[in-house]
This record gives structure tokens, C-alpha cells and sequence, in this order.
């Protein structure tokens, strides 16, 4: 599954090269806008999670519609 030697590898275009890998996770990461999706267990380390971060909030709201 690893095509380069040093690990952990922040660069996205060496990912999924060799014929042994995660399908799934390249198929998700293909669908993204930016390339940025939570489909490997390891996607935060090199930042490639699709994470939505604010170092200082100031509110935040949430909506909750019925079931029914």
C-alpha cells in the first residue's frame, strides 16, 4: 500500500498509485469539490479531512426540523 518510504505522506498526488489501496477513500476524495473528505481513518493527519475550523467563534446556531 505504500509507494514512498516516508510516512506519513502529506502529498495527496502520491496517494492511491498503487493497485493495492483503499478504493473507497479514493472514490470519496474523487467526488469532493476540493478533494477534502473524511474517508480514511488517517485523512487528518496530512489535513485532507474536509474540516471546517474557526479559531475564534463567536455563536453558532443549529436547526432542528421534526420527524414526523
Amino acid at each position: 500500500l505504500l509507494t514512498s518510504a516516508n510516512q506519513p505522506d502529506n502529498n495527496a498526488a502520491n496517494f492511491y498509485r498503487d493497485a493495492v489501496t483503499n478504493h473507497y477513500s479514493r472514490l470519496i476524495h474523487a467526488q469532493m469539490v476540493d478533494g477534502k473528505a473524511y474517508g480514511f481513518a488517517f485523512d487528518d493527519v496530512g489535513a485532507h479531512e474536509s474540516l471546517v475550523h474557526d479559531g475564534n467563534p463567536q455563536e453558532a446556531f443549529i436547526t432542528l426540523d421534526r420527524f414526523s
